[in-house]
């Protein structure tokens, strides 16, 4: 179905660095750390020694001027050409300048890289391997209260192999600034804050004391601010386990769009005002029921993963090239785009349609999606911006671990792996010799369109099964269920041959097709009504609109494929004949039949719970 426009006024100025939602600036991983040589503070007893290397280190230097002075974190030199007695004194003249105390360091083995010298806050931490920086982070993210340091330096390139930057991005939450990046006179020196923020509070630090003092954001808060999205999910009857998660995303976002507005003074205020940034935050719908996008996504996606659907938040452009957020929310085995932020726009206009469809036209999947480590942007518009790479972490560890700070609050955990396990090697061959089978009863140059559909269909199928290396469990039912669908298509089709025309007499041979009939002049009374055959059209259109033109079930597939080819010719032909009409009659009944008992077997496989998902309470 194609999905309209809807105009979407939320404007996310994300290529601003460190200043808004930069989901770029976030995605970062572990890399491999070789040959790192030793990197240490020099401790207090051992600063005269140092002084002494330095003394001598500047003789080997030719043409030596002075040092410069560089401290980690900073974005440029502090000193620049100071002789020794200078280097000396610089750690009271920084607690003079600074009010803090400050450490010379060695990075990699080395004093000095050419004639820089380097220092460290003291409450800062140097880390000497990339364990070390697993174990702290770690650590900070258990300890969310006093911590030793808030940041760390390193000379390796810092990484997050789990995803920690995402999945608290996705919260509406930050680790302080992203990874600074400085190389400095050949030396790569990486600097990360360890702080567990209010994302947008923590960019909002100099604008308004009032919403930036709560920056440092407590676990309680977290967990008072869950519970507000649990009595949302609640209210929204999205909590309902007779429900698909695919009804449960509409249950949740159709009571989002009821209960909020689009906050348009946020919007004129736009990366100017502290209302911009309150209407982005975790806090904005929960507690002000106003928001923008952002806002918006950030309180689905959390409460998706509460839910057990798993979802992160993504970035790209609105329909209008205005820059938008949105969730990618996994279910029915694939991932979607769901645009919350829509929602709100059904009770302020003249739709003619339900909230519950209006949903589904206008909030799901109306973008395209891309990768940029993958792929080159190709769209100007109405595109958002996936990660791959997160989402194969999120297919192995689940919607529980996206929650990451109190993950007591998830009502399920749904790991998308479980959707995939293959059946056996023998499962797989069984079902294999079952399509052969079923081929070598139909010739291969059959003539009778309806043999050929089938063959065409069911040898499409036997080939795909051949190229897979694994046969998932879903696609085995998916499979068997096509074949068996087939098979009484088959044999239906071949009783029917047999038996005699209703419009012949018994002693006539059947007329082979309709092209001969028109070779020879064909009597008024030989033809159906204008009226019996729109009629019987409408009875086809009304079949195939409740075929989903994009349906994956191979058996709906096979039934809609059919029908579609019958439909075509009947709107090609000018007049009907009344033993064409019989025929169309008889293999519309056919296919309906087929739909009704397929659609009476995914209600009876609807009935078992669905795998995959473990209820945590």
């Amino acid at each position: 179905m194609k999905k309209k426009r809807l105009k979407l006024t939320c404007v996310l100025s994300f290529a601003v660095a460190s200043t808004l939602f930069n989901l770029s600036d976030l995605n970062i991983s572990y890399a491999n750390q070789n040959n790192i040589q030793e990197t240490n503070l020099v401790e207090k007893n051992s600063e005269d020694k140092f002084i002494q290397e330095l003394n001598r280190y500047k003789t080997e230097i030719p043409n030596f001027k002075g040092f410069n002075v560089w401290i980690l974190g900073d974005k440029g030199y502090y000193k620049n050409l100071i002789n020794l007695e200078e280097i000396k004194n610089i750690q009271a003249t920084l607690k003079k300048e600074r009010n803090e105390e400050y450490v010379f360091v060695k990075l990699n083995g080395k004093i000095a890289h050419d004639t820089t010298v380097f220092l460290m806050n003291k409450k800062h931490k140097l880390l000497k391997n990339i364990e070390e920086f697993k174990t702290i982070t770690q650590k900070r993210l258990t300890e969310r209260g006093k911590f030793p340091y808030d940041t760390v330096h390193s000379t390796f390139e810092i990484k997050d192999e789990n995803f920690i930057m995402e999945r608290l991005k996705s919260s509406g939450l930050s680790m302080g600034k992203p990874v600074d990046y400085m190389g400095v006179n050949g030396i790569p020196i990486y600097t990360k804050t360890l702080s567990i923020d209010n994302k947008f509070a923590f960019e909002n630090n100099s604008k308004d004391s009032s919403y930036s003092s709560n920056i440092n954001i407590s676990e309680d808060k977290i967990k008072e601010n869950d519970q507000k999205i649990l009595d949302l999910i609640v209210k929204s009857g999205a909590n309902n386990q007779n429900l698909t998660d695919e009804e449960k995303v509409i249950a949740f976002t159709k009571y989002i769009g009821e209960i909020t507005n689009y906050d348009n003074e946020a919007y004129r205020a736009r990366n100017v005002d502290t209302e911009y940034y309150r209407a982005s935050d975790l806090f904005s719908v929960t507690e002000r029921k106003l928001a923008m996008c952002v806002g918006y996504s950030v309180t689905a996606a959390r409460a998706f993963n509460i839910m057990g659907i798993p979802s992160y938040v993504v970035s790209g452009k609105s329909p209008q090239g205005i820059s938008h957020a949105a969730v990618r929310a996994y279910y029915n085995r694939s991932w979607h785009i769901i645009d919350i932020t829509a929602s709100t726009y059904w009770k302020n206009g003249n739709y003619k349609t339900t909230y519950s469809d209006f949903i589904k036209e206008y909030c799901i999947d109306g973008y395209d999606v891309y990768d940029p480590a993958k792929t080159n942007n190709r769209f100007k518009v109405k595109y958002m911006e996936s990660n791959e790479a997160f989402e194969n972490w999120i297919h192995n560890n689940g919607s529980k671990s996206m929650l990451f700070i109190n993950e007591s609050a998830a009502l399920k955990d749904k790991k998308p792996k479980d959707d995939f396990v293959p059946v056996t090697e023998k499962e797989k061959n069984e079902l294999i010799d079952k399509y052969k089978k079923l081929l070598s009863q139909i010739p291969e140059n059959t003539q009778n369109p309806g043999e050929k559909n089938i063959r065409d269909y069911l040898k499409n199928e036997y080939e795909e099964i051949l190229k897979k290396d694994n046969l998932f469990e879903h696609e085995h039912a998916e499979f068997k269920e096509s074949l068996n669908l087939n098979e009484s298509f088959y044999l239906q089709l071949k009783k029917e041959e047999k038996k005699p025309s209703d419009n012949l007499k018994k002693e006539e041979k059947p007329r082979e097709n309709s092209v001969k009939e028109r070779e020879t002049p064909a009597e008024n009374n030989d033809f159906v009504s204008v009226t019996e055959k729109n009629n019987l059209i409408d009875k086809y259109k009304e079949l195939l609109s409740k075929i989903p033109e994009n349906t994956q079930n191979p058996g709906e597939k096979n039934i809609r494929n059919y029908l579609e080819k019958e439909y075509e010719e009947l709107l090609q032909k000018d007049k009907l004949f009344k033993h064409e009409y019989t025929e169309f009659t008889k293999s519309l009944n056919l296919n309906e039949t087929f739909y009704s008992q397929l659609k009476e077997g995914e209600m009876k496989l609807s009935e078992n719970p669905e795998k995959g998902e473990t209820n945590t309470n």
